[in-house]
């Protein structure tokens, strides 16, 4: 009787095995195979996947997005802001916190947006333990014909400290949805934050 219980036991733990070595090869196929880019000026890399398709502006300005005939339909975007030597900061907070509101300033012809702070903030690190922050803004949008306002939230920004990387005081790295985008693939840009990675300089 002890022989057959454990020839079921060992049958048992050899089909469980061939279960999760299934369900993990599974996984790993379906997966969507990824590129890297590399910033050669700010010394930096992230991946992004194979369906999507990037364009590099200037070393401080990368899109990321759905591939057009001619362009790039932006999903993310991946900024360098930089402080500018005739403004005063105070400290490297209020530079985050200034920059990323003049990046969600805009005005059109029949409104205007605007973010007057951080909404909510939290530590972000990448999986090559690159450290930063999540943050999130207050967005303030105006109607010029009623002069109404509304309130909600911008975000996510995913923020890298990059000043020692930069000839400036300071420096951050940035990538977040374009500001115009009501749906948000925020999956694709956490995915790029999370595999952000230092290059040697």
């Amino acid at each position: 009787m002890k022989k057959f219980d454990l020839k079921i036991i060992l049958i048992v733990l050899l089909l469980a095995i061939i279960v999760i070595f299934l369900t993990i090869n599974s996984n790993n196929s379906s997966e969507t195979p990824r590129l890297d880019y590399t910033n050669e000026v700010y010394n930096y890399t992230f991946t992004y996947p194979t369906d999507r398709t990037i364009e590099e502006y200037s070393a401080d300005m990368v899109v990321v997005g759905l591939p057009q005939e001619d362009s790039v339909q932006s999903e993310a975007e991946v900024r360098v802001l930089t402080s500018f030597s005739d403004q005063e900061y105070g400290d490297f907070q209020s530079f985050v916190t200034q920059s990323l509101s003049n990046l969600c300033a805009a005005d059109g012809p029949t409104g205007s947006i605007e973010c007057e702070g951080i909404d909510s903030r939290e530590d972000f690190s990448s999986d090559n333990l690159v450290n930063g922050e999540k943050i999130y803004l207050t967005q303030i949008t105006r109607d010029f014909a009623s002069d109404e306002t509304s309130e909600d939230v911008q975000g996510p920004f995913y923020v890298f400290n990059i000043s020692q990387r930069s000839d400036s005081d300071y420096a951050i790295l940035v990538l977040h949805a374009p500001l115009t985008q009501t749906e948000i693939n925020e999956n694709l840009i956490s995915t790029m934050a999370k595999s952000l990675q230092y290059t040697a300089e």
